[in-house]
């Protein structure tokens, strides 16, 4: 009888456990979006592979591979581009935006992440986020090494185009 309990109990943690993670779950991988997206993104980076979709407040992202770098398409809801954002490793900084860090009062904070942003009508941007404890913040520079702003990402680290 103490069998057939703990038999039971098992399937029931499993079946629960089964449901709790189905139901919570965010991620989106049957979106499918309009063909114009699909065509906005090919026109843009004809390469593109591993394309997943997902939509973030009025936009619609293609997180998708182009070569070796792990990218984020960004595009307004009529598919025109507005940002692409690619994540890149702290070693491939610009050493101008290494030699500002350094100086800053950031200095000792640990990097959490690196991102390059392109913008279809403006200058590229390089986005630090460094973090000390529970408080993020985005460091955005030039190429050049020069500041641009900074941002506490302490509740939302998303970088949003401009």
């Amino acid at each position: 009888m103490k069998e057939i309990n703990l038999t039971l109990l098992t399937l029931l943690c499993a079946v629960l456990f089964g449901f709790t993670c189905t139901s919570c779950s965010d991620d989106d991988d049957d979106y499918k979006p309009e063909q114009k997206f699909e065509e906005a993104l090919s026109a843009k980076y004809p390469n593109a592979t591993r394309v997943e979709w997902e939509k973030k407040r009025t936009f619609l992202v293609a997180d998708c591979w182009v070569g070796d770098k792990d990218i984020d398409v960004w595009f307004t809801e009529s598919a025109e581009w507005r940002m692409t954002e690619t994540d890149l490793l702290p070693a491939n900084l610009p050493e101008a935006i290494t030699t500002a860090i350094a100086a800053s009062k950031y200095a000792s904070w640990r990097i959490d992440d690196v991102d390059y942003l392109e913008y279809p009508s403006k200058d590229a941007e390089y986005v630090i986020e460094v973090e000390q404890g529970k408080t993020g913040m985005a460091l955005y520079y030039t190429a050049t090494g020069e500041f641009l702003r900074e941002k506490d990402v302490s509740a939302d680290d998303t970088n949003w185009p401009g």
